[in-house]
């Protein structure tokens, strides 16, 4: 086996290991919070690089915020002080 063939054959086995913890990952992450990171995201790279922020994208960010918390204070109301 050539040095060139190894290169490959530990390429294609890093690839398919970073496929495969990649899917257990999001096995693990609702999609919801997917979609909400990249809301969140596309808001603060427009931030950094200093471009207005679309009124869509405001919409969007305060609805994500609000049901995030609404969700928050119904378990909250729902189990109590301890948040068991």
């Amino acid at each position: 086996m050539t040095m060139k063939e190894l290169g490959e054959r530990l390429v294609d086995g890093l690839l398919l290991l970073t496929i495969k913890v990649t899917s257990a990952l999001l096995l693990l992450i609702k999609p919801r919070t997917i979609f909400t990171l990249g809301f969140f995201g596309a808001t603060i790279y427009l931030l950094i690089i200093n471009k207005p922020i679309t009124e869509l994208l405001k919409t969007i960010d305060i609805a994500l915020l609000a049901f995030y918390f609404g969700e928050k204070s119904a378990k909250y109301l729902q189990n109590g002080r301890n948040g068991k």
